[in-house]
């Protein structure tokens, strides 16, 4: 979906930070109580079409504004990830990119250069959060395009905001929905500061944790996520937890025909059962 030639055009404004790849990982969290992980899945989980959107077809990460030595290390560990929660890695380095992670500067004058040059990468998005993405006082920004296809992955549609859309389908049934809903590509902004005293593996988790599903960090902090690692007053995890790894194998081991609060439930189930395991 995204080029990297089209970031050529920004480039200027993308710093090259240096990071160790080194990590430690001391013990490994358990997983919520259900309370806790009811409130997680409702806090990250962003939805599309009254869905919960994921990658339907391969994934081909890239990342831009790291030394090529630890860019190569973060999107192979992003690859990594993709394959072990039941994704479609593309590890062709020559893909066409739909999951870029971008390390510079300042965020909010790249994605307002962005959103002035290449504004079809904000499809779909309303206004109101254009201007929340460019305005997030956090020192990340990310979002994804997503679109809508029947529930044999065909007639992709990707709506403009406002737009009605049509879509012929095959079934029907008040189980599932005969609907798709799909991450097109996802756009992971980060400003360069705010990754000094980083491991690859954080970025790279951190990346793959927003991008792989269309999550948000937690409001709630009395869970253990990778999603916190930019939050000022949160524990920054080492990598992936195992509340995060379930989310995204119990997303991508579901069919997808699955309405939002479908989807919601199976997955804080999960997290549940798990954590009552030894």
């Amino acid at each position: 979906m995204f080029g990297l030639a089209l970031f050529l055009a920004v480039a200027g404004q993308v710093a090259q930070p240096t990071q160790g790849d080194d990590v430690v990982v001391t013990g490994v969290a358990p997983s919520p109580p259900p309370k806790a992980a009811n409130e997680f899945v409702r806090d990250v989980t962003q939805r599309s079409f009254d869905q919960v959107p994921r990658y339907h077809g391969r994934v081909c990460p890239v990342i831009v504004g790291l030394q090529p030595e630890a860019a190569s290390v973060v999107r192979e560990r992003i690859l990594e990830t993709a394959r072990g929660v039941g994704a479609k890695p593309d590890p062709d380095p020559r893909c066409l990119a739909n999951l870029v992670v971008v390390v510079t500067e300042s965020g909010r004058d790249f994605v307002n250069a962005l959103r002035q040059n290449k504004p079809n990468w904000f499809r779909g998005l309303s206004p109101v959060e254009i201007r929340r993405i460019v305005k997030e006082p956090s020192p990340v920004r990310a979002w994804s395009v997503t679109s809508i296809r029947n529930e044999d992955g065909n007639n992709v549609v990707t709506p403009a905001y406002g737009d009605a859309y049509t879509m012929r389908v095959s079934s029907a049934s008040i189980l599932k929905l005969p609907t798709l809903a799909a991450i097109e590509g996802s756009i992971i902004v980060i400003d360069s500061p705010a990754v000094i005293g980083l491991s690859l593996p954080q970025i790279a988790d951190y990346a793959a944790m927003r991008g792989l599903a269309r999550t948000v960090p937690p409001q709630s902090k009395g869970v253990s996520s990778i999603l916190n690692l930019f939050e000022p007053t949160a524990t920054r995890q080492p990598e992936l937890t195992r509340t995060d790894i379930i989310y995204l194998q119990t997303l991508y081991t579901l069919k997808g025909t699955e309405n939002a609060m479908q989807t919601h439930g199976r997955i804080s189930r999960e997290l549940q059962k798990n954590g009552r395991r030894p």
